[in-house]
């Protein structure tokens, strides 16, 4: 009857969604972009292979790779590389940190203090506690650190052309933006998902401007 034809249809459309849909398109990142120039897992420069992957883990991790076998791999033990990635962040942006006090408490930063990685960025706390406040809620943290990069950054930034365009900059339309743990001054927001796209060729060009 109508009602059994109905629920067949509806059936057949939901095991198609399943089938059709990459694994990744439910998982929204939560955090930052990738922000090493390497595979997660074998280390080779990303785009040596062909295009970077990009992966989405069930944490909302971004990482990416140089093909599929390093997808497999890393999906059969994400924490293993995780914890190799997260040394790996940490070292990267450890020299532009912009914060000498805790980013939950406020307290200042001592020998005791914590460096982690959440949401693919470099986070200093004074403590356990304060630690485990920031990975509960790491969006707000980040939100923090990057208005102290944009504030530390914008007098120092070393370009007058957009990163991304090459155009010149309109002092009312330019925008400040934190990716990968860096501040970007762009001429406007649509370049920002261009950085988001390939965040290792523009931190390159951006170190290269520093010298």
């Amino acid at each position: 009857d109508l009602k059994m034809k109905l629920i067949y249809a509806l059936a057949t459309m939901a095991l198609l969604a399943l089938v059709v849909s990459p694994v990744d398109a439910a998982t929204e990142r939560k955090g930052d972009v990738y922000p090493l120039n390497v595979c997660a897992v074998s280390g080779e420069e990303l785009g040596s292979m062909g295009d970077a992957i990009v992966h989405i883990g069930d944490d909302g991790k971004e990482v990416r790779f140089c093909c599929k076998g390093c997808v497999k791999k890393y999906t059969a033990d994400p924490a293993s590389f995780n914890e190799k990635v997260d040394a790996q962040i940490l070292e990267l942006q450890a020299k532009s940190y912009p914060l000498d006090t805790c980013v939950k408490s406020g307290k200042a930063l001592d020998e005791d203090a914590l460096s982690f990685v959440v949401g693919n960025r470099a986070m200093k706390t004074c403590c356990a506690k304060c630690k485990a406040a920031v990975e509960a809620d790491p969006a707000a943290y980040i939100a923090k650190v990057d208005a102290a990069l944009i504030a530390k950054g914008k007098d120092s930034y070393p370009l007058k052309t957009c990163i991304v365009s090459g155009g010149d900059m309109d002092a009312e339309k330019q925008v400040d933006v934190v990716v990968a743990g860096t501040h970007f001054t762009i001429c406007c927001a649509k370049c920002e998902d261009k950085i988001k796209a390939d965040p290792a060729t523009y931190l390159s060009k951006l170190t290269e401007a520093s010298k």
